[in-house]
């Protein structure tokens, strides 16, 4: 595949050599890769591999750098694409905005290769003006665009063998370094002064004790019923003439019953 990438390139480098004859300022040969400078527009040619028997010639031109990407450019940039008749815009991923055209590189011919790169710069150099208008940026001419340009992949090398490693002898054990004297203690903040303690609510005043209610009087006492009076003695009988009776033993009088002792008062 390399093979038909080099043999491409060498084809691009005569055919513009060929082109430029009078004066070969217009381009520069960086990295298998050609910068052709037309008016204000940059274009760049670069040959990737596409297949074992062909490859693809590229010739991109950097419009406009650091333009404001908005929906009214991008379709402005779509409807010239669709008026070109081969070709189209392309944006970037730093937000530059390209146009660019590929052709077939096995049996690419220098009238092929001139038209394509006049197509493209002729494209870029009357449209960087009216992006311009409508997103701000620079031109690529302003930008220094022979400096941006696309560099194709170069086919891998084989790695060679590596050597083999010289046994690494041990290097000396450094000094530890002396240890860093501890950073004094931060101060402690001051403690926050204490919440003043509220205030007690007053206490409630105690409900009046109830009067008592009066004692009621006592009931006055149950006067003492009267004593009974005795009952007077029997007079005794005569006595029978027999012999002679006993005399009687008087009769003791009774005595008199004692007065009931007053009630006492209930306090």
């Amino acid at each position: 595949m390399s093979q038909i990438v080099d043999a491409t390139l060498q084809k691009i480098r005569a055919y513009l050599h060929e082109i430029y004859a009078a004066d070969t300022d217009n381009f520069t040969e960086v990295d298998n890769s050609f910068v052709v400078t037309r008016g204000s527009a940059a274009v760049h040619v670069t040959v990737s591999p596409l297949t074992e028997t062909d490859c693809v010639v590229q010739a991109l031109s950097y419009v406009v750098t650091g333009a404001r990407i908005s929906p009214e450019l991008l379709m402005k940039l779509m409807h010239l694409n669709n008026t070109f008749p081969f070709g189209a815009f392309g944006l970037l991923s730093d937000d530059t905005i390209t146009y660019s055209q590929r052709v077939a590189g096995a049996h690419l011919d220098v009238n092929e290769l001139k038209l394509t790169i006049d197509w493209v710069a002729h494209v870029a150099d009357e449209t960087d003006d009216a992006i311009r208008q409508v997103a701000g940026g620079r031109r690529a001419v302003d930008a220094d665009a022979k400096a941006i340009f696309y560099v194709a992949p170069a086919p891998a090398k084989k790695a060679a063998p590596a050597k083999k490693a010289a046994p690494a002898k041990a290097a000396p054990a450094k000094k530890a370094a002396p240890a860093k004297k501890a950073a004094p203690a931060k101060k402690a903040a001051p403690a926050k002064k204490a919440a003043p303690a509220k205030k007690a609510a007053p206490a409630k005043k105690a409900a009046p004790a109830k009067k008592a209610a009066p004692a009621k009087k006592a009931a006055p006492a149950k006067k003492a019923a009267p004593a009974k009076k005795a009952a007077p003695a029997k007079k005794a009988g005569p006595a029978k003439k027999a012999a002679p009776a006993k005399k009687a033993v008087p009769v003791k009088k009774a005595a008199p019953a004692k007065k009931a002792a007053p009630a006492k008062k209930k306090r």
